[in-house]
């Protein structure tokens, strides 16, 4: 079931080949990357969401920003303050959201 007809899920990207074409093939991606950052710098790709270890937040938060991508990241966009405040000057006037996903664990 797509929860939000109007947005395809057109790319994954993981570290590893196998596990990239894995989620590829569950997820129904038509591609897969084994670098972030060719994901980042394809031109077909409008919004990136980065979703991976809180200490690559900023170099992909800022890579997607340069390459002039709408960007959903996961709390936080940066590992400090001072890289979260550099990741929200570099933003402008791009689309992007910080996700919550945390935010009902008690703990």
């Amino acid at each position: 079931m797509q929860l939000q007809p109007n947005l395809q899920l057109a790319a994954v990207a993981t570290r590893r080949e196998e596990s990239a074409k894995a989620a590829a093939e569950v997820c129904g991606a038509e591609r897969w990357y084994a670098d972030a950052c060719a994901l980042i710098n394809d031109e077909t790709i409008d919004i990136a969401t980065i979703a991976v270890k809180v200490p690559a937040h900023k170099e992909l938060v800022l890579a997607a920003i340069k390459a002039g991508k709408a960007v959903y990241c996961e709390s936080p966009p940066g590992a400090t303050v001072d890289e979260t405040e550099e990741v929200a000057a570099g933003v402008g006037l791009l689309h992007t959201s910080i996700g919550l996903q945390g935010r009902h664990v008690p703990q």
